[in-house]
Order: structure tokens, then C-alpha cells, then sequence
């Protein structure tokens, strides 16, 4: 489930990232920071997937913590970005992707 989650965010990031065209803001400098967003999550998933694997759950509690508090750092920094151009297609996708892994 967390594949396919990870894999959707992605798609959508792709998808939006060949329909960016020159304007204002740098496109490949917009994407490359909401990226740079979605990879740390993916850190945090990797770090759990070994503790949980490993049947370390004291560790397994500590990258949840960790996750949480970079998820809400995570969260302002893409909310700070804004929309590219008037669409916020990408943003928004993202967003709902960081919220749903504080929901879980």
C-alpha cells in the first residue's frame, strides 16, 4: 500500500513536471523542491521498514517521531512554495500525499 502511494505522488510529480512551462517561476527549480520534499519522506520509510523488519519497535517509535515533526516542517515548506503559475495541481497532490502519512 505504501508503494502504490509512493509510486501515485511520483506519477503525479512526473506528470506535473512535463506540463510546467517558462514563466516566473523556475520550473525545474520548483520541482526540485517539492522532490527534495518527497525524498526525505521516503528516508523516513526506508528507516521504518528496517525497524519494523528488524522487530525493533523502540526504534521503530523513533522514526515515527522523527517522521512526524519533519512531516509538519515538511508540510510548511511546500505550503511556502505555492502554486506554479497559478497551478497548484502538483502542490496540492503532495500535500495530500505528507497528510496522509500523518495519518498513518
Amino acid at each position: 500500500m505504501m508503494k502504490q502511494f509512493i509510486t501515485g505522488v511520483l506519477t503525479v510529480a512526473v506528470l506535473a513536471i512535463s506540463s510546467c512551462g517558462s514563466g516566473v517561476k523556475d520550473p525545474a527549480t520548483y520541482n526540485n523542491s517539492i522532490i527534495t520534499v518527497i525524498n526525505g519522506s521516503e528516508k523516513h520509510i526506508e528507516a521504518m521498514n528496517a525497524a519494523m523488519n528488524a522487530a525493533d519497535y523502540v526504534k521503530a517509535e523513533q522514526v515515527r517521531a522523527d517522521w512526524g515533526k519533519s512531516l509538519d516542517d515538511d508540510i510548511k515548506k511546500v505550503e511556502d512554495l505555492g502554486d506554479f503559475k497559478g497551478d497548484a495541481s502538483f502542490q496540492k497532490a503532495v500535500l495530500e500525499g505528507l497528510n496522509g502519512y500523518k495519518k498513518l
